[in-house]
């Protein structure tokens, strides 16, 4: 220490203060460690660090926030453009691969109620027409099945 002392007594005074905060971090750092000795205790510790990495990575929040109803226009065009690409025609590649862009970038943008609202429409759409073509190949294979 710096501090020129007066007395034997203040040095003293000041040497068992000093000692007390060490032995009173040591016990602290030895408390600490019996804890990470501890497997459980261990396995919350990572348990608690991985979910931290993973829900500050881009790629999770956003399919996270999928998952949760949230959509973001450049998830949308990019699980259109995957879907697309399954696809066996050039043409209809093309077609939803142009569709997914162009939903996506409507969704950019927006407020969220619009959002919900305009991707409420879409899906509503794309139900009925799904259902519709639905219909029209069970009334087919009824149709065939008589025969």
């Amino acid at each position: 220490m710096a501090s020129e002392f007066t007395d034997l007594q203040a040095f003293r005074t000041t040497r068992d203060a000093a000692r007390m905060r060490r032995d009173a971090a040591a016990q602290r750092l030895a408390t600490h460690w019996d804890l990470l000795q501890d497997r459980h205790a261990r396995g919350a510790l990572l348990r608690d660090a991985a979910s931290d990495a993973l829900h500050s990575w881009g790629p999770y929040r956003k399919l996270s926030g999928l998952l949760h109803g949230k959509v973001y226009g450049s998830t949308l065009t990019a699980l259109g453009s995957l879907y697309a690409s399954t696809r066996p025609t050039f043409m209809k590649r093309l077609l939803l691969g142009g569709l997914s862009t162009l939903l996506g970038g409507l969704l950019v943008n927006k407020d969220e109620d619009r959002q919900n609202e305009l991707l409420h429409s879409v899906a509503r759409g794309v139900g009925a027409a799904v259902n519709v073509l639905r219909r029209r190949m069970d009334k087919a294979r009824a149709a065939q099945a008589e025969r």
